[in-house]
């Protein structure tokens, strides 16, 4: 016999992304050059309880001969429940609270399209991309840092001289996230095309590339 509601059955999800952006080309004899940038600011409301009306479930083995031994002959789950002895396994009343997640990402670029000669055009550019680290409304994030000294560090029978590293680190109001921004999205591109007549050219490319997901609201790496 179970009581109360589904578990994890009502999830709220709401997510936005807002996404300013600009470019602009130019052309100079030769050259067409081309730049832009762009910033995304990206925001998740989540929240999934698990039981927020409590959930019981009542076994047969309670009210069977021998409480301690299962029999699928003996006992009433329905009998359990009158006399008001759950399974231990199987109460549960818990909330889990809402987050409110947000992360930002921010790239520009400049290029250049080099026309050499009818025949022969060369491609130059560069890109710079910035995942913003995750952040929660109420700094309500933690993570668990393996090379920080352990608050226990020289505390521990059997284990003196020895040095204890592992500490959970929690996000406050002057330390957001605790998670680091990556700086080093550096993305050189390089291209040429040379036309061998009117029917056929020969294209060739080189190029980094990075890539920024919603994921980055949940934690994941987005790259």
């Amino acid at each position: 016999v179970a009581i109360g509601g589904g578990q994890y059955a009502f999830i709220n999800n709401h997510s936005l992304q807002a996404q300013p952006s600009g470019s602009f080309t130019k052309v100079a004899g030769p050259h067409t050059i081309k730049a832009g940038g762009e910033l995304r600011r990206q925001y998740l409301n989540f929240s999934q309880p698990s039981a927020p009306d409590a959930a019981f479930t009542f076994s047969r083995g309670i009210t069977g001969l021998n409480p301690v031994v299962s029999n699928a002959n003996q006992g009433d789950g329905f009998a359990s429940e009158l006399l008001g002895w759950g399974d231990n396994s199987g109460q549960a009343k818990w909330y889990d609270q809402p987050a409110a997640m947000a992360t930002g990402y921010a790239g520009v670029y400049v290029q250049d399209d080099w026309r050499i000669t009818s025949k022969l055009t060369v491609n130059v550019g560069l890109r710079y991309d910035f995942q913003m680290p995750r952040t929660e409304r109420y700094n309500r994030l933690d993570s668990f840092n393996y090379n920080a000294a352990s608050p226990i560090s020289g505390q521990v029978p059997g284990l003196s001289g020895r040095a204890l590293n592992g500490l959970f680190e929690f996000a406050s109001s002057s330390q957001r996230s605790p998670f680091n921004g990556d700086y080093r999205d550096i993305q050189p591109r390089i291209g040429i095309a040379y036309a061998l007549g009117n029917k056929m050219s020969i294209r060739a490319g080189y190029g980094i590339y990075y890539s920024q997901g919603r994921q980055g609201q949940y934690g994941w790496t987005g790259l």
